[in-house]
């Protein structure tokens, strides 16, 4: 659990408690105070949950890219040598300059 996770569940919990006792018990009193209240206390919620499904969402996402990149790593195969070898890297773009300067390379035959 993320800490920003925790720390919706913890005001989610406070906004709760304050329902039941103290100020808010006597606001209760009040129609007016009371609807709005509720209105608030639910919109809280309602985000506490939207905030709980990204959190759960993002940590499957980094789960998902650190699976790719440790895959990456176990494989060493062609993309890792690419990501990781700067002489490869610059020999590609080199290939690539050179065949937008003269792309009637591509056609003749060595």
């Amino acid at each position: 659990k993320t800490p920003a996770y925790e720390t919706v569940i913890e005001t989610k919990k406070f906004v709760e408690r304050l329902q039941k006792e103290g100020l808010i018990a006597r606001l209760m009193e009040e129609k007016e105070l009371v609807d709005d209240l509720k209105k608030q206390i639910s919109l809280l919620k309602e985000t506490t949950e939207k905030v709980k499904d990204s959190a759960e969402r993002f940590n499957i996402l980094c789960s998902n890219i650190n699976d790719v990149v440790m895959k990456l790593k176990e494989s060493q195969g062609t993309l890792w040598k690419l990501l990781m070898s700067d002489e490869i890297y610059n020999e590609v773009v080199d290939f690539i300059k050179d065949i937008k300067q003269h792309p009637w390379k591509l056609f003749i035959k060595r």
